[in-house]
């Protein structure tokens, strides 16, 4: 295994890994990224360095612009809408018994137990976008 160049990370990285080491498995390492550390003259140069990963973004704001927003443009109608797709295919499924996907498909007398997760996760979930779209009728109004 290639052993990485401490020399080339910066002063963060370089704690960061210090801390994270296993120094069981690789004490030479550990050794040598303790070594710079304790030079002074290496620590002043390695505080000049960039960081690697400077121009990446963090994931916590990838995540809450990605995951997390709701539609800015008319919210409740989404929601509405939303809920009542959720509903319909959950009913269609209840009356066909079955769920069709990629993979396979879920009968209700092959898998019960599968396929009333499925339809519960379903619910679960358009309860969710009717109750945002219930909030949101609410705000419009100025009730909430």
């Amino acid at each position: 295994m290639e052993e990485p160049d401490f020399e080339s990370y910066n002063l963060a990285e370089l704690q960061q890994v210090y801390h994270r080491i296993d120094r069981v498995r690789f004490p030479d390492r550990f050794k040598k990224i303790e070594d710079i550390l304790n030079d002074p003259q290496k620590v002043a140069k390695l505080e000049g360095l960039p960081s690697k990963f400077d121009d990446i973004e963090p994931i916590y704001s990838i995540v809450k612009r990605k995951v997390l927003s709701y539609p800015k443009e008319n919210p409740l109608k989404t929601c509405v809408w939303s809920s009542i797709g959720l509903f319909f295919f959950a009913l269609i499924f209840l009356y066909f018994g079955e769920i069709p996907s990629r993979g396979k498909t879920v009968y209700l007398a092959d898998e019960p137990l599968v396929f009333w997760v499925i339809i519960g996760g379903m619910s679960l979930f358009g309860f969710k976008y009717l109750f945002v779209a219930v909030y949101h009728l609410l705000k419009k109004r100025g009730k909430c």
